[in-house]
């Protein structure tokens, strides 16, 4: 499978993944307290590799940090540029 292929199956999900994932973390208390504690001991910025439609960094800027994503999918990268500072698609 080719990175363009990766690519074009992500984009063509996207919209599902992020119904299916956004509000993952309410049934992860201990995640939200990884990642609470995370925050808190990191300084900024912070860029999540990998970041889909950006419910993980969104919850870490939520505690303070100013989180940056990048992506291998456009359409992920669409979405999670509405929760984070600022996105960028490329490859990982």
């Amino acid at each position: 499978m080719t990175w363009e292929q990766i690519r074009s199956s992500y984009d063509t999900v996207a919209r599902k993944y992020e119904a299916r994932f956004l509000d993952e973390l309410s049934d992860k208390p201990r995640d939200r307290e990884l990642l609470a504690v995370f925050a808190e001991s990191v300084g900024d910025p912070i860029l999540e590799v990998g970041c889909g439609p950006g419910q993980i960094g969104s919850f870490v800027r939520q505690h303070g940090r100013r989180v940056f994503g990048l992506d291998l999918s456009t359409q992920m990268a669409a979405l999670a540029s509405g929760r984070l500072e600022g996105v960028l698609t490329g490859d990982m």
